[in-house]
Protein backbone atom coordinates (compact mmCIF):
# COMPACT_ATOMS: atom_id res chain seq x y z
CA UNK A 1 0.00 0.00 0.00
CA UNK A 2 1.12 3.57 -0.69
CA UNK A 3 1.03 6.31 1.95
CA UNK A 4 2.62 9.23 0.68
CA UNK A 5 2.66 12.69 2.82
CA UNK A 6 3.08 15.95 1.64
CA UNK A 7 4.75 18.62 4.33
CA UNK A 8 5.94 22.58 3.53
CA UNK A 9 9.02 21.59 5.80
CA UNK A 10 10.84 18.54 6.22
CA UNK A 11 11.18 19.23 9.91
CA UNK A 12 7.64 19.40 10.70
CA UNK A 13 7.39 15.82 9.35
CA UNK A 14 7.01 13.96 12.88
CA UNK A 15 5.60 10.22 11.79
CA UNK A 16 3.83 8.18 9.61
CA UNK A 17 2.08 4.77 10.61
CA UNK A 18 -0.14 1.79 9.46
CA UNK A 19 -2.79 -0.39 11.62
CA UNK A 20 -4.85 -2.72 10.70
CA UNK A 21 -8.35 -1.36 11.72
CA UNK A 22 -8.74 -4.25 13.90
CA UNK A 23 -6.03 -2.77 16.21
CA UNK A 24 -5.76 0.78 16.08
CA UNK A 25 -2.56 2.43 17.29
CA UNK A 26 -0.51 -0.41 16.55
CA UNK A 27 2.40 0.53 14.64
CA UNK A 28 3.20 -1.79 11.62
CA UNK A 29 6.43 -4.00 12.01
CA UNK A 30 9.18 -2.42 10.50
CA UNK A 31 11.76 -4.19 8.15
CA UNK A 32 14.16 -4.67 11.09
CA UNK A 33 11.37 -7.66 12.62
CA UNK A 34 10.85 -11.08 11.21
CA UNK A 35 7.08 -10.41 10.23
CA UNK A 36 5.57 -10.59 6.80
CA UNK A 37 4.49 -6.72 7.46
CA UNK A 38 7.21 -4.50 6.00
CA UNK A 39 6.88 -0.53 5.72
CA UNK A 40 9.50 1.02 3.62
CA UNK A 41 10.78 5.10 4.09
CA UNK A 42 8.69 6.22 1.17
CA UNK A 43 5.55 5.01 3.59
CA UNK A 44 4.89 2.00 1.58
CA UNK A 45 3.48 -1.27 3.51
CA UNK A 46 4.15 -4.34 2.21
CA UNK A 47 3.13 -7.97 3.22
CA UNK A 48 4.08 -10.85 1.94
CA UNK A 49 2.46 -14.69 1.71
CA UNK A 50 -0.76 -12.79 2.10
CA UNK A 51 -3.81 -15.24 3.44
CA UNK A 52 -7.15 -15.04 4.29
CA UNK A 53 -6.58 -13.63 7.42
CA UNK A 54 -4.81 -10.30 6.41
CA UNK A 55 -7.83 -9.56 4.63
CA UNK A 56 -9.33 -5.86 5.84
CA UNK A 57 -9.05 -2.19 6.57
CA UNK A 58 -5.66 -0.67 6.71
CA UNK A 59 -5.20 2.56 8.14
CA UNK A 60 -2.31 4.85 7.17
CA UNK A 61 -1.74 8.16 9.66
CA UNK A 62 0.55 11.05 8.71
CA UNK A 63 1.36 13.56 12.03
CA UNK A 64 3.44 16.53 12.80
CA UNK A 65 3.19 19.29 15.48
CA UNK A 66 0.31 21.06 12.68
CA UNK A 67 -1.97 18.13 12.45
CA UNK A 68 -2.53 14.73 11.20
CA UNK A 69 -3.77 13.02 7.83
CA UNK A 70 -4.87 9.93 7.26
CA UNK A 71 -5.40 7.39 4.51
CA UNK A 72 -8.08 3.98 4.59
CA UNK A 73 -7.27 0.88 2.34
CA UNK A 74 -9.65 -2.05 2.33
CA UNK A 75 -7.36 -5.43 1.73
CA UNK A 76 -9.37 -7.85 -0.17
CA UNK A 77 -8.02 -11.59 -0.47
CA UNK A 78 -9.38 -13.80 -3.05
CA UNK A 79 -8.77 -17.70 -1.90
CA UNK A 80 -10.97 -20.49 -3.64
CA UNK A 81 -11.06 -23.45 -0.88
CA UNK A 82 -9.51 -26.94 -2.36
CA UNK A 83 -11.88 -29.13 -4.32
CA UNK A 84 -10.77 -32.92 -4.80
CA UNK A 85 -11.25 -34.10 -8.52
CA UNK A 86 -13.71 -36.86 -9.41
CA UNK A 87 -15.49 -38.59 -6.70
CA UNK A 88 -15.13 -38.00 -3.02
CA UNK A 89 -15.65 -42.27 -2.42
CA UNK A 90 -13.70 -44.93 -4.09
CA UNK A 91 -13.96 -48.37 -3.94
CA UNK A 92 -10.27 -50.47 -5.00
CA UNK A 93 -9.66 -53.98 -5.38
CA UNK A 94 -5.78 -55.38 -5.14
CA UNK A 95 -4.45 -58.84 -5.43
CA UNK A 96 -1.94 -59.41 -2.39
CA UNK A 97 1.20 -58.66 -3.22
CA UNK A 98 1.03 -56.24 -6.32
CA UNK A 99 1.57 -52.65 -6.18
CA UNK A 100 -1.11 -50.57 -5.18
CA UNK A 101 -1.97 -46.42 -6.58
CA UNK A 102 -4.24 -44.01 -5.03
CA UNK A 103 -4.63 -40.88 -6.91
CA UNK A 104 -5.93 -37.58 -5.45
CA UNK A 105 -5.62 -34.09 -7.49
CA UNK A 106 -7.01 -31.42 -5.41
CA UNK A 107 -7.20 -28.26 -6.97
CA UNK A 108 -7.90 -24.69 -5.04
CA UNK A 109 -6.06 -21.10 -4.70
CA UNK A 110 -3.67 -21.25 -2.83
CA UNK A 111 -2.35 -24.84 -4.00
CA UNK A 112 -3.95 -27.26 -1.55
CA UNK A 113 -1.33 -29.96 0.00
CA UNK A 114 -2.60 -32.91 0.29
CA UNK A 115 -2.03 -35.46 2.94
CA UNK A 116 -3.22 -39.07 3.66
CA UNK A 117 -4.29 -40.87 6.68
CA UNK A 118 -3.66 -45.06 6.35
CA UNK A 119 -6.01 -47.25 7.36
CA UNK A 120 -3.96 -47.88 10.26
CA UNK A 121 -4.16 -44.62 10.95
CA UNK A 122 -0.71 -43.17 10.21
CA UNK A 123 -0.51 -39.73 8.83
CA UNK A 124 1.69 -39.16 5.90
CA UNK A 125 2.26 -36.61 2.93
CA UNK A 126 4.95 -35.62 0.60
CA UNK A 127 6.64 -33.66 3.02
CA UNK A 128 6.93 -36.21 5.59
CA UNK A 129 9.12 -39.35 4.82
CA UNK A 130 7.31 -42.64 4.40
CA UNK A 131 8.84 -45.78 4.13
CA UNK A 132 10.02 -48.51 1.90
CA UNK A 133 6.68 -49.74 1.43
CA UNK A 134 4.13 -46.71 1.60
CA UNK A 135 5.26 -42.83 0.16
CA UNK A 136 3.26 -39.99 -1.18
CA UNK A 137 4.16 -38.43 -4.54
CA UNK A 138 4.46 -34.78 -5.01
CA UNK A 139 1.32 -34.94 -7.17
CA UNK A 140 -0.76 -36.30 -3.74
CA UNK A 141 -0.25 -39.83 -5.55
CA UNK A 142 -0.23 -42.64 -2.59
CA UNK A 143 1.54 -45.89 -3.59
CA UNK A 144 1.66 -48.93 -1.48
CA UNK A 145 4.23 -51.48 -3.01
CA UNK A 146 3.09 -55.50 -2.63
CA UNK A 147 0.03 -54.49 -0.50
CA UNK A 148 -1.23 -57.48 1.84
CA UNK A 149 -4.62 -58.43 3.59
CA UNK A 150 -3.08 -55.86 6.34
CA UNK A 151 -3.57 -53.30 3.95
CA UNK A 152 -6.79 -53.42 3.33
CA UNK A 153 -9.53 -51.12 5.09
CA UNK A 154 -10.93 -46.96 4.55
CA UNK A 155 -7.37 -44.67 3.39
CA UNK A 156 -8.41 -40.48 3.51
CA UNK A 157 -7.22 -38.41 1.58
CA UNK A 158 -7.04 -34.51 2.73
CA UNK A 159 -6.37 -31.42 0.60
CA UNK A 160 -5.92 -27.89 2.82
CA UNK A 161 -5.63 -24.75 1.77
CA UNK A 162 -6.53 -21.36 4.04
CA UNK A 163 -9.71 -21.58 2.25
CA UNK A 164 -10.86 -25.11 3.26
CA UNK A 165 -10.47 -28.68 3.39
CA UNK A 166 -11.48 -31.20 1.18
CA UNK A 167 -11.68 -34.76 1.85
CA UNK A 168 -11.56 -38.14 -0.11
CA UNK A 169 -11.96 -41.82 1.07
CA UNK A 170 -10.84 -45.04 -0.37
CA UNK A 171 -12.08 -48.44 0.32
CA UNK A 172 -9.05 -50.79 -0.38
CA UNK A 173 -10.14 -54.38 -0.63
CA UNK A 174 -7.00 -57.24 -0.99
CA UNK A 175 -7.98 -60.02 -2.69
CA UNK A 176 -5.63 -63.01 -1.12
CA UNK A 177 -5.94 -67.13 -1.25
CA UNK A 178 -4.27 -68.45 1.94
CA UNK A 179 -1.47 -71.69 0.78
CA UNK A 180 -3.45 -74.79 0.36
CA UNK A 181 -1.06 -77.96 -0.89
CA UNK A 182 -2.56 -80.52 -3.34
CA UNK A 183 -0.63 -83.64 -1.79
CA UNK A 184 -1.73 -85.69 0.99
CA UNK A 185 -1.05 -83.78 4.40
CA UNK A 186 0.44 -86.97 6.13
CA UNK A 187 2.09 -89.24 4.01
CA UNK A 188 3.67 -92.68 4.26
CA UNK A 189 6.63 -93.43 1.67
CA UNK A 190 8.67 -96.83 1.31
CA UNK A 191 11.37 -96.90 -0.70
CA UNK A 192 14.71 -99.37 -1.65
CA UNK A 193 17.90 -98.59 -0.69
CA UNK A 194 20.29 -97.20 -4.04
CA UNK A 195 16.51 -95.92 -5.46
CA UNK A 196 15.92 -92.09 -6.33
CA UNK A 197 12.73 -90.50 -5.15
CA UNK A 198 11.12 -87.59 -6.03
CA UNK A 199 8.26 -86.13 -2.88
CA UNK A 200 6.45 -83.30 -4.51
CA UNK A 201 5.32 -80.44 -2.64
CA UNK A 202 2.05 -78.57 -5.17
CA UNK A 203 0.74 -75.40 -3.80
CA UNK A 204 -1.74 -73.09 -4.89
CA UNK A 205 -2.62 -68.91 -2.87
CA UNK A 206 -2.79 -65.99 -3.97
CA UNK A 207 0.07 -64.36 -3.53
CA UNK A 208 1.73 -66.96 -4.88
CA UNK A 209 3.09 -69.06 -1.59
CA UNK A 210 6.85 -69.76 -1.21
CA UNK A 211 7.92 -73.34 -0.34
CA UNK A 212 10.38 -75.27 1.80
CA UNK A 213 11.93 -78.86 3.56
CA UNK A 214 12.51 -79.44 6.25
CA UNK A 215 14.26 -82.62 7.56
CA UNK A 216 15.50 -83.05 10.91
CA UNK A 217 15.56 -79.26 11.68
CA UNK A 218 17.38 -79.02 8.56
CA UNK A 219 16.02 -76.17 5.60
CA UNK A 220 16.13 -77.15 1.90
CA UNK A 221 14.97 -74.73 -0.91
CA UNK A 222 13.09 -75.54 -4.08
CA UNK A 223 11.70 -73.46 -5.95
CA UNK A 224 9.48 -76.27 -8.06
CA UNK A 225 8.26 -77.33 -4.00
CA UNK A 226 9.89 -80.79 -5.44
CA UNK A 227 12.24 -82.48 -2.96
CA UNK A 228 14.56 -85.01 -4.96
CA UNK A 229 17.00 -87.36 -3.11
CA UNK A 230 19.46 -89.41 -5.22
CA UNK A 231 20.59 -93.05 -3.85
CA UNK A 232 19.00 -92.92 -1.06
CA UNK A 233 21.04 -94.76 1.93
CA UNK A 234 19.28 -95.99 5.29
CA UNK A 235 20.76 -92.64 6.84
CA UNK A 236 17.61 -90.75 4.68
CA UNK A 237 15.04 -92.25 6.62
CA UNK A 238 12.98 -89.73 8.65
CA UNK A 239 10.13 -87.25 8.24
CA UNK A 240 9.84 -85.03 5.72
CA UNK A 241 8.04 -81.43 6.15
CA UNK A 242 6.81 -79.25 3.37
CA UNK A 243 6.01 -75.92 4.31
CA UNK A 244 4.15 -73.43 2.29
CA UNK A 245 3.91 -69.74 3.34
CA UNK A 246 2.81 -66.37 2.09
CA UNK A 247 1.71 -63.05 3.45
CA UNK A 248 -2.05 -64.90 3.54
CA UNK A 249 -0.72 -67.36 5.75
CA UNK A 250 0.85 -70.79 5.81
CA UNK A 251 0.19 -74.74 5.58
CA UNK A 252 2.27 -77.78 5.88
CA UNK A 253 2.64 -81.45 4.79
CA UNK A 254 4.51 -83.89 6.25
CA UNK A 255 5.89 -87.60 4.34
CA UNK A 256 7.39 -90.25 6.35
CA UNK A 257 10.05 -91.82 4.85
CA UNK A 258 11.29 -95.57 5.37
CA UNK A 259 14.49 -97.45 3.62
CA UNK A 260 14.14 -100.80 3.13
CA UNK A 261 17.37 -102.65 2.99
CA UNK A 262 18.34 -104.77 0.02
CA UNK A 263 21.18 -107.02 0.69
CA UNK A 264 23.96 -106.23 -2.03
CA UNK A 265 26.52 -108.71 -2.73
CA UNK A 266 30.27 -107.69 -1.11
CA UNK A 267 32.81 -105.73 -3.57
CA UNK A 268 36.29 -104.82 -3.01
CA UNK A 269 36.44 -101.65 -3.95
CA UNK A 270 40.21 -100.58 -2.80
CA UNK A 271 43.13 -103.01 -2.75
CA UNK A 272 46.60 -102.89 -2.27
CA UNK A 273 49.21 -104.05 -5.15
CA UNK A 274 48.65 -107.75 -5.99
CA UNK A 275 52.55 -107.94 -5.21
CA UNK A 276 54.28 -106.75 -2.64
CA UNK A 277 58.35 -107.15 -1.99
CA UNK A 278 59.82 -106.07 1.53
CA UNK A 279 62.89 -106.18 3.34
CA UNK A 280 63.29 -108.11 6.54
CA UNK A 281 61.91 -106.31 9.13
CA UNK A 282 60.20 -104.09 7.26
CA UNK A 283 56.64 -103.13 8.07
CA UNK A 284 53.54 -104.60 6.03
CA UNK A 285 50.04 -102.68 5.20
CA UNK A 286 47.72 -104.56 2.92
CA UNK A 287 44.55 -102.57 2.26
CA UNK A 288 41.14 -104.03 1.31
CA UNK A 289 38.08 -101.96 1.86
CA UNK A 290 34.49 -103.45 0.53
CA UNK A 291 31.16 -101.98 -0.34
CA UNK A 292 28.28 -104.31 0.54
CA UNK A 293 24.50 -104.01 2.01
CA UNK A 294 24.75 -104.68 4.69
CA UNK A 295 28.09 -103.56 5.59
CA UNK A 296 30.50 -106.89 4.42
CA UNK A 297 33.15 -108.21 7.26
CA UNK A 298 36.94 -108.51 6.57
CA UNK A 299 38.62 -111.63 7.02
CA UNK A 300 42.11 -112.16 6.03
CA UNK A 301 44.02 -115.42 5.77
CA UNK A 302 47.39 -115.39 6.63
CA UNK A 303 50.08 -117.78 4.91
CA UNK A 304 50.07 -119.55 8.12
CA UNK A 305 47.02 -120.25 9.73
CA UNK A 306 48.47 -119.26 13.47
CA UNK A 307 47.13 -116.42 14.48
CA UNK A 308 49.77 -113.99 16.27
CA UNK A 309 49.77 -110.49 18.12
CA UNK A 310 51.97 -108.83 15.51
CA UNK A 311 49.39 -108.82 12.87
CA UNK A 312 46.26 -106.11 13.27
CA UNK A 313 43.51 -105.61 11.23
CA UNK A 314 42.01 -102.31 11.08
CA UNK A 315 38.58 -101.07 11.32
CA UNK A 316 38.44 -100.03 7.37
CA UNK A 317 39.89 -103.93 7.20
CA UNK A 318 43.52 -102.96 6.37
CA UNK A 319 45.84 -105.46 7.71
CA UNK A 320 49.33 -104.37 9.18
CA UNK A 321 51.68 -106.46 9.94
CA UNK A 322 55.18 -105.22 12.02
CA UNK A 323 58.81 -106.46 11.50
CA UNK A 324 57.94 -109.26 8.57
CA UNK A 325 60.45 -112.41 8.73
CA UNK A 326 60.43 -115.02 6.25
CA UNK A 327 57.58 -117.08 7.82
CA UNK A 328 55.32 -114.16 6.75
CA UNK A 329 56.21 -114.34 2.76
CA UNK A 330 53.48 -115.97 0.66
CA UNK A 331 50.05 -115.75 -0.07
CA UNK A 332 47.45 -113.29 1.65
CA UNK A 333 43.69 -113.84 0.90
CA UNK A 334 41.14 -110.95 1.82
CA UNK A 335 37.51 -111.70 2.36
CA UNK A 336 34.88 -109.44 2.23
CA UNK A 337 31.67 -111.02 3.17
CA UNK A 338 28.17 -110.38 4.30
CA UNK A 339 25.17 -112.53 3.95
CA UNK A 340 24.57 -111.94 0.43
CA UNK A 341 27.83 -114.11 -0.54
CA UNK A 342 31.54 -112.89 -0.82
CA UNK A 343 34.44 -111.09 -2.49
CA UNK A 344 38.14 -111.87 -2.41
CA UNK A 345 41.22 -110.41 -3.19
CA UNK A 346 44.66 -112.33 -3.56
CA UNK A 347 47.80 -110.47 -2.65
CA UNK A 348 51.52 -112.17 -2.39
CA UNK A 349 54.44 -110.75 -0.34
CA UNK A 350 58.09 -111.64 -0.89
CA UNK A 351 60.34 -111.24 2.55
CA UNK A 352 64.15 -110.63 1.39
CA UNK A 353 66.58 -111.65 4.24
CA UNK A 354 70.91 -111.98 3.90
CA UNK A 355 71.70 -115.36 5.28
CA UNK A 356 73.50 -115.01 8.68
CA UNK A 357 77.28 -114.97 8.51
CA UNK A 358 79.65 -116.83 11.42
CA UNK A 359 82.94 -114.25 11.84
CA UNK A 360 85.34 -116.68 13.72
CA UNK A 361 89.36 -116.32 15.31
CA UNK A 362 92.12 -118.81 15.88
CA UNK A 363 93.46 -119.07 19.39
CA UNK A 364 93.09 -118.57 22.94
CA UNK A 365 90.85 -115.77 23.16
CA UNK A 366 87.28 -115.37 23.22
CA UNK A 367 85.23 -114.92 19.45
CA UNK A 368 82.37 -113.93 20.72
CA UNK A 369 80.05 -114.16 23.94
CA UNK A 370 77.79 -117.51 23.47
CA UNK A 371 73.75 -116.58 23.98
CA UNK A 372 72.73 -119.78 24.07
CA UNK A 373 72.62 -123.10 25.94
CA UNK A 374 74.37 -126.04 24.24
CA UNK A 375 72.60 -129.71 24.86
CA UNK A 376 74.66 -133.19 23.89
CA UNK A 377 72.20 -135.43 22.20
CA UNK A 378 74.51 -138.29 23.96
CA UNK A 379 76.20 -136.74 27.21
CA UNK A 380 78.90 -139.65 27.76
CA UNK A 381 81.79 -140.48 25.25
CA UNK A 382 83.16 -143.90 25.79
CA UNK A 383 86.86 -144.57 25.83
CA UNK A 384 88.04 -146.17 22.29
CA UNK A 385 84.94 -144.50 20.85
CA UNK A 386 85.33 -142.19 17.48
CA UNK A 387 83.46 -140.73 15.18
CA UNK A 388 80.88 -137.18 15.11
CA UNK A 389 78.96 -135.99 17.94
CA UNK A 390 76.36 -134.23 17.98
CA UNK A 391 74.47 -131.15 19.72
CA UNK A 392 71.57 -128.86 19.32
CA UNK A 393 72.03 -124.80 19.99
CA UNK A 394 69.13 -123.54 20.97
CA UNK A 395 67.85 -119.61 21.80
CA UNK A 396 64.94 -117.77 22.88
CA UNK A 397 63.43 -117.93 19.63
CA UNK A 398 65.55 -119.57 17.50
CA UNK A 399 67.98 -123.22 16.89
CA UNK A 400 70.70 -124.19 15.43
CA UNK A 401 72.92 -127.50 15.15
CA UNK A 402 76.45 -127.33 16.02
CA UNK A 403 78.31 -130.53 15.05
CA UNK A 404 81.80 -130.75 17.05
CA UNK A 405 84.55 -133.14 15.51
CA UNK A 406 87.32 -134.46 17.94
CA UNK A 407 89.42 -137.57 18.27
CA UNK A 408 88.34 -139.46 21.40
CA UNK A 409 90.80 -140.36 24.38
CA UNK A 410 90.21 -141.99 27.47
CA UNK A 411 88.89 -140.50 30.36
CA UNK A 412 89.28 -137.01 28.95
CA UNK A 413 85.66 -134.97 29.15
CA UNK A 414 85.11 -132.18 26.32
CA UNK A 415 82.82 -129.56 27.84
CA UNK A 416 81.59 -126.45 26.39
CA UNK A 417 80.23 -123.39 28.79
CA UNK A 418 78.27 -120.78 28.29
CA UNK A 419 81.08 -118.44 29.57
CA UNK A 420 84.40 -117.77 27.39
CA UNK A 421 86.76 -120.19 28.62
CA UNK A 422 90.09 -122.07 28.06
CA UNK A 423 90.47 -125.57 26.37
CA UNK A 424 93.71 -126.91 25.71
CA UNK A 425 92.44 -128.94 22.85
CA UNK A 426 91.93 -126.75 19.69
CA UNK A 427 88.06 -127.94 18.84
CA UNK A 428 87.11 -127.77 15.25
CA UNK A 429 83.52 -125.99 15.53
CA UNK A 430 81.09 -125.79 12.26
CA UNK A 431 77.28 -124.64 12.21
CA UNK A 432 74.26 -125.63 10.55
CA UNK A 433 71.43 -122.91 10.69
CA UNK A 434 68.00 -123.21 9.90
CA UNK A 435 66.56 -119.82 10.19
CA UNK A 436 67.41 -116.10 10.87
CA UNK A 437 68.60 -113.94 12.11
CA UNK A 438 72.55 -114.40 12.22
CA UNK A 439 73.18 -117.03 15.13
CA UNK A 440 75.99 -115.73 18.08
CA UNK A 441 77.99 -118.45 18.86
CA UNK A 442 81.28 -118.48 20.70
CA UNK A 443 83.61 -121.21 21.83
CA UNK A 444 87.31 -121.54 23.09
Amino acid sequence: FMCQAQVLNRRDFDMLRWCPLASVGTDAPDSRGNSRWMVFANGTLSITQVDLEDRGQYLCTAANPHGAARLLVTLSVVAYPPRITGSRWQLLTAHSGKPVTMKCKAEGRPSPTVSWVLANKTYISDSLAGNNKVHVETDGTLIIKEVTVYDRGLYTCMAKNPAGTDKLIVKLQVIAAPPAILEEKRERVEVMMGENLKLPCTVEGNPQPTVHWLLNAKLFLFSNGTLYLSSITSSDSGNYECIATSSTGSERRVVSLMVQHRDTLPKIATASEEMTHLNFGDKLLLNCTATGEPKPRIIWRLPSKAVVDLHFLHANGSLSVHQVKLLDAGEYMCVARNPGGDDTKLYKLDVVAKPPVINGLYANKTIMKVTAFILFLRDRIMSGQRGQNTCNSAFPLKSANVKLQKPVHPMEALTLSLQPQLVHTKVPLTSRVYNEPPLLLSST
